[in-house]
């Protein structure tokens, strides 16, 4: 007689987790396709097949709802496993410091590929109170320390170049105005980007 697996019921906290996952998703998809402004609480609430309340209930505000998607679009944000981490763990494993820069540039390269298309869907619905830059630059800060602290690591930097120093140059050289230029304005690709960013990063950071 076989025995069927019963799947295990999920607790208050799953469900709630699964909604608030699908909350955000239908907030996304319709301020991607009418924008931050034309959409309504009740609007997001029929997408997701919940009532309003509980997107009130949940988000408080559609700004805490933007501020959620916009956790999506950042490094390590809420989109189940830190991707920061998952970068970290795959760093550790990789002793070459010139192959360990081209494969954070390239994470960095989808980031801010995400972080545009982001920017380009909230226009002016972007937040920018003290609370919200702050806690986009803790994030970006977290992002290029995973780069600099495994390279010191492996001892890699320049004869005299600090770790804060470091952290200085990189912060200063990827910068996402930058990568906006190239690829949306100047005609570059992503690949070519990468690329190009790699030979800049490796050229000043590693000795």
């Amino acid at each position: 007689m076989r025995h069927v697996k019963v799947a295990r019921p999920l607790s208050r906290r799953e469900r709630a987790e699964q909604t608030r996952v699908r909350i955000v998703e239908a907030a996304y998809r319709l301020f991607k396709d009418h924008g931050y402004e034309a959409t309504t609480m009740q609007a997001v609430a029929d997408a997701a097949d919940v009532a309003v309340q509980t997107v009130y209930f949940t988000f408080r505000t559609k700004a805490g709802l933007l501020s959620a998607i916009e956790d999506r679009a950042i490094p390590g944000g809420d989109r189940g496993p830190d991707l920061r981490e998952q970068v970290e763990i795959a760093l550790r494993s990789e002793r070459d410091p010139r192959a360990l820069v081209a494969h954070w540039v390239a994470e960095t390269a989808t980031v801010l590929n995400r972080i545009t298309a982001f920017v380009a869907m909230v226009g002016a619905g972007l937040q920018t109170d003290p609370g919200s830059i702050a806690r986009r630059n803790q994030g970006r800060d977290r992002w290029f320390e995973v780069l600099v602290d495994r390279l010191l690591a492996l001892d890699a930097l320049k004869p005299g170049l600090t770790h804060a120093r470091a952290l200085d140059v990189a912060r200063a050289l990827v910068r996402i105005e930058a990568y906006q230029d190239l690829t949306q304005h100047f005609g570059w690709s992503e690949e070519e980007w990468v690329e190009w960013m790699t030979d800049v990063l490796a050229g000043e950071l590693l000795h």
